[in-house]
C-alpha cells in the first residue's frame, strides 16, 4: 500500500472518531463586580467565594479576590450547574446571588452585588407587616409566620448576642419547634419565651423572615391567640378552608383568596398597639345531613303534582304579580356608599392607596352617607289647598275666597 493511501485511511479513521465522540460543552465563566453605594474603594481586595452544585450531584468550590475596581471573575467552571456567590465585609456576610448554566444558554454570565457599612442603630427601621398562613396538614395545624422588616437606610443593622434585640416577634402560644420552613433559624435570630428575637443583620430595603411551627389542636379544632409584641402597621391571617367556621376576634374579614389550588379565608388588622392579643378559633363545620330514603320520592311526587295542576288548571289572566317592595333612590345611594367603602378598604389593603388617601376618601364617603341619611329622615311637607292672601283657607272645590271674595 502506497504512503498516500495509508495517509488517506488514517485521516478517514480520525475523522470518524471525532464525529462519533460526544460533544464537550464549553467551560463556563462568571464575572462581576462588588459595589459599595458611597465608597468604591470598599470593594477592593475582597474575597469572593463560589459554591457550585453540578448536575451529577457533585459540588464545586472556588474563590478569588477583587481587583482595584472591585471586579472578579471565575473561569473554566463546569457547565450545566448552579452557582451561589458571596463575600464578607466588616464581619457581615453578603450574598452575591446565584447563576444557573443550562444547555444551550450563554456560558458567560455577569453578576453584580452590593455591600454596605454596618451600624447598631436601627434608626427608622421597623416591622412593616406580619402574615400568618395556617393550614391543617397531616392531622395538625401548621403555621408559616412571615415578617417583613423595612430598613430605609443604606447600612446593615446588626447587634451582638449580648445586646437587646432589634425586633421582637411574638409567636402563637404553645408553639412547637420553630424553623424557617427550610432549615434552622438564621444567625442572629433566636426564640425565647414564645418570642422570636432578631438581632440582624437587617439589610437595606424590605427583607422577610419566616418562622414555621406547629400548634396543638383538639382534633380538627384549633383555639389559639395571635400576639403583637411591637407596634404593627398591618397584620394578615389566612386560613386554608376545608369547611370551617373562624372567629378571628377584632380582625376584619376580607375577601377569600386562592393559593396553590386552595381557598384561604382572610382576616386583616391595621395599626395594632404593642401587647395586643387577638383570640383565634377554628371550628370544623358539621357534615351535611343526608335526607332519609323516602324524602327524594316524596319531593318528586310533590313537584310532579304541582306541574300537573298547572297543566290541567288554566291560569286566570286577571292575576297579576305585584312587587312587594321597590328600592327607593335613597336605598340605592346607601348601597353605593357601602360598596365604595368596601372597595376603598380593599384598595388600601392591597397597597393601592396610602394611609392618608384612605383616611381622606373614607371621611368623604362618611359625610355623603350622613347627608343621605338626613334626607331620608326629613318629614314630608303637608299637601293641600294654598291659603288665600287674606289668610283664610279655602275648602276643596272653592273658586272664590269665602272671606274676601278674591278669585282663587
Amino acid at each position: 500500500m502506497r504512503a498516500r493511501d495509508v495517509f488517506l485511511l488514517a485521516f478517514a479513521y480520525l475523522s470518524l472518531l471525532l464525529v462519533s465522540a460526544p460533544a464537550v460543552a464549553p467551560a463556563a465563566t462568571i464575572e462581576g463586580r462588588v459595589i459599595h453605594p458611597t465608597r468604591p474603594e470598599a470593594g477592593v481586595g475582597l474575597t469572593v467565594g463560589l459554591n457550585g452544585f453540578l448536575r451529577e450531584g457533585d459540588t464545586f468550590e472556588s474563590s478569588t479576590v477583587t481587583d482595584e475596581a472591585g471586579r472578579f471573575a471565575f473561569r473554566g467552571l463546569p457547565p450545566q450547574a448552579f452557582y451561589a456567590l458571596g463575600t464578607t465585609y466588616n464581619g457581615v456576610k453578603f450574598s452575591g446571588g446565584s447563576v444557573v448554566f443550562e444547555e444551550g444558554k450563554p456560558q458567560t454570565q455577569s453578576l453584580m452585588f452590593h455591600i454596605y457599612d454596618r451600624t447598631s442603630d436601627p434608626g427608622d427601621s421597623r416591622i412593616e407587616r406580619v402574615r400568618l398562613a395556617i393550614a391543617r396538614e397531616g392531622g395538625r395545624y401548621r403555621v408559616q409566620q412571615q415578617v417583613v422588616i423595612n430598613n430605609p437606610t443604606l447600612q446593615v443593622v446588626v447587634v451582638d448576642k449580648q445586646s437587646p434585640p432589634l425586633f421582637r416577634v411574638a409567636l402563637s402560644p404553645d408553639h412547637g419547634t420553630v424553623t424557617t420552613g427550610r432549615g434552622p433559624l438564621p444567625e442572629g435570630t433566636q426564640v425565647r419565651n414564645g418570642t422570636a428575637e432578631i438581632r440582624g443583620p437587617i439589610f437595606p430595603g424590605e427583607r422577610g423572615y419566616t418562622f414555621a411551627y406547629d400548634l396543638p389542636s383538639l382534633g380538627a379544632r384549633l383555639e389559639t391567640e395571635i400576639r403583637v409584641a411591637e407596634p404593627l402597621a398591618q397584620l394578615e391571617v389566612v386560613i386554608r378552608d376545608f369547611g370551617i367556621d373562624v372567629d378571628a376576634g377584632t380582625l376584619y374579614p376580607s375577601r377569600p383568596m386562592r393559593e396553590d389550588d386552595s381557598i384561604y379565608l382572610r382576616y386583616v388588622g391595621f395599626d395594632l398597639a404593642p401587647n395586643t392579643r387577638i383570640p383565634l378559633r377554628v371550628l370544623p363545620l358539621p357534615p351535611p345531613t343526608t335526607p332519609p330514603p323516602w324524602f327524594q320520592p316524596l319531593l318528586l311526587l310533590l313537584v310532579g303534582g304541582g306541574l300537573l295542576l298547572v297543566v290541567i288548571r288554566p291560569i286566570d289572566p286577571s292575576v297579576r304579580v305585584e312587587a312587594v317592595a321597590e328600592e327607593t333612590e335613597s336605598d340605592l345611594e346607601r348601597a353605593a356608599i357601602v360598596a365604595a367603602l368596601r372597595d376603598l378598604e380593599f384598595d388600601y389593603e392591597t397597597g393601592k392607596l396610602s394611609t392618608e388617601d384612605r383616611d381622606r376618601l373614607r371621611e368623604e364617603l362618611r359625610r355623603e352617607a350622613a347627608r343621605t341619611l338626613a334626607r331620608t329622615r326629613e318629614p314630608e311637607k303637608p299637601t293641600g289647598p294654598t291659603p288665600c292672601s287674606c289668610g283664610r283657607a279655602p275648602q276643596p272645590g272653592d273658586r272664590f275666597c269665602a272671606g274676601c271674595g278674591k278669585a282663587l
